[in-house]
Parts: structure tokens; C-alpha cells; sequence
């Protein structure tokens, strides 16, 4: 009985910003003055274009999703928001980025056939803080 409720339930992996929790934890180091902050709603990290030159903030972690697992920028931003959300952070904003190459094949099992190629992706490293 108890594998039919596992069946139709599903198990329940809890998500934040439609991502595993498990997978967003992998992405994250905190930096080497960090405090503990308590986790705090995704909606409440605000994503920054720049540093804030107008407010004092402390750096409390990075986050660095792989690169080739996001459809689009905004789901990257939305990856990174979540992830900082875990460990409290006001805002975050993207200090390093760059180009990557790589192959990525897929194959029907049905029709035998499939597809791929080069692709190219990038790969960013967000900075988390926490204002003061």
C-alpha cells in the first residue's frame, strides 16, 4: 500500500523557484566573513545590474550554476535568486561570466535517431549579499 502512495504522491523533494533544493546547495560557497542568515522567500532577493554603490552590503556567498542546464537567461536569474535565498541574501548580481562550449547529443529511442551537436552557453558566478 505504501508503494502506491509513493506512486501517485510522488516523492516530495522540495523546490525553490521550481528548482531542487539539493541541486541549488551544490552551487553555493560562502564567502570567508559569512554569517549565518536565516533563509529568507525567493521572491525577496532582488537581482542587481551592478554592485550597489549606495548602500553599504557584506558579500555573503557565490553561486555558480553549471552552465548547459537553463532554457533561458531568465531562468538562470530566477537559479541564482533561489539559490541566495537559502542562505538569507537582499540581492544578488553577476560579477564574472563567460563563454563555454560543449557537445550535447540526445537519441530517440523509439525511432533510433537522434540529434546534437556544439553549443554554446555561458557560465556566470553571482555574488550574494546581505545589506547593512
Amino acid at each position: 500500500l505504501l508503494s502506491l502512495v509513493h506512486l501517485f504522491a510522488g516523492s516530495h523533494t522540495p523546490r525553490i523557484g521550481g528548482i531542487k533544493e539539493t541541486s541549488l546547495r551544490a552551487w553555493y560557497v560562502p564567502s570567508v566573513d559569512a554569517t549565518n542568515h536565516s533563509r529568507v522567500p525567493f521572491e525577496r532577493v532582488a537581482f542587481l545590474d551592478a554592485p550597489p554603490s549606495d548602500q553599504k552590503y557584506r558579500v555573503i556567498g557565490y553561486i555558480c550554476p553549471p552552465a548547459g542546464k537553463f532554457r533561458s537567461w531568465g531562468e538562470r536569474l530566477n537559479a541564482v535568486r533561489a539559490e541566495a535565498s537559502l542562505y538569507g541574501a537582499d540581492a544578488v548580481y553577476i560579477d564574472k561570466q563567460s563563454e563555454v562550449e560543449e557537445w550535447r547529443f540526445s537519441v530517440n529511442q523509439w525511432s533510433g535517431g537522434g540529434r546534437g551537436g556544439k553549443y554554446k552557453d555561458v557560465q556566470i558566478r553571482a555574488v550574494a549579499i546581505a545589506f547593512e
